[in-house]
Parts: C-alpha cells; structure tokens; sequence
C-alpha cells in the first residue's frame, strides 16, 4: 500500500494491516482442529495422521496449547515452515519450538493459510501470500464501505444547525406555550 493511503487509513483510525493482524491472531486463539504425525514425520501418509486441537493462548502469542485426547501441553513457538508433501497434494506446517521439539500437522487449506500468517506475524517474518493479499484487500473494501456509509449517513441524518437567534426578538410570554 502507498505511504499516502495507508495515512489516509491511520487518520481514520482504520488502518487495514491492524484489523487483519487482529482478525487472525484472535481466530487462532480458538481451538483449531489438525491433524499431525508423530515425530515430525513429513513423508509419511496423512492418512494415519492424530486429530488434535491447538490454540494460541491469550496471555502470550507465542505459547500454543495443544490438546489431545489424553494430555494437553503448552510449548512456545520459535519458527514455523510451510511445505507440500510427496503427493504435492497436502501441505503441512511443521513448527518448531523453544525446547527443539517439533510438530508437523495438515488441515483445510484455509486452516493452514491462516495459522502460517498468524505465527509468522507474531513471529515478525516477513510474508507475502495469495491469502494475505486477498485478506488486506477485504479488509480494505470493508474500511472503505464503512467510510463511505458514514459520510452518506451524516450527511442523510445529520442534525441540522440551530439557525442563529434574532437580536430583535420580541419578548414572549413562556406560559404561552403551556396547555
């Protein structure tokens, strides 16, 4: 985005990196259903792969929950990758934690787009992706609906002006008024 607009958007208090940013860090505070393969096993089929649910915790961006079944663990994130399987069919995120443990899992596509971009935001990586893209551009036309909904609306029901009140203007009995 041009310096010009992206002020334009910040004068507004509107600015679309700052929503997107927020619309992905709180959807992956919920729990997210994937799938992932023990050890950190990339090749091996998805078939077999764990369901489990993670979630970022509120209090620290960078600690993820992981619960399965029967255990549930927190583990602080310190790089994550993307990458597709053998098949070319399946992508899989492998992250990497603070105490070298690893975790390879796969989901939906969208589940996937969303989780990398979060973590590498958080993680401050740069990214550059069809799914960010698409995202800042909604989240653009959304600002810029919301604006222009408000223009329309102030003007359509704004509350018209006091006209000024005479300087030669009679004294009236206010009991006139009165039933």
């Amino acid at each position: 985005m041009s310096g010009s607009n992206r002020s334009n958007y910040d004068k507004a208090g509107m600015d679309p990196h700052f929503y997107f940013q927020r619309f992905i860090i709180s959807s992956c505070m919920q729990d997210i259903e994937i799938r992932h393969l023990r050890n950190g096993n990339k090749s091996a089929n998805w078939k077999k792969a764990i369901p489990i649910k993670i979630a970022l915790q509120e209090a620290n961006w960078r600690m993820l929950d992981i619960k399965e079944d029967h255990y549930s663990m927190k583990k602080e994130i310190k790089e994550i990758e993307m990458e597709e399987a053998d098949d070319k069919k399946t992508k899989f995120i492998t992250l990497k934690f603070e105490d070298k443990d690893m975790l390879t899992f796969t989901a939906a596509p969208e589940i996937l787009d969303l989780f990398y971009t979060c973590i590498s935001l958080i993680l401050n990586k740069s990214i550059q992706t069809d799914y960010t893209t698409q995202s800042l551009s909604e989240f653009r036309k959304l600002i810029i609906n919301r604006l222009n909904f408000k223009k329309r609306y102030d003007k359509e029901y704004a509350i018209p002006e006091l006209p000024p009140e005479p300087t030669c203007f009679p004294c009236i009995n206010p009991n006139v008024l009165k039933n």
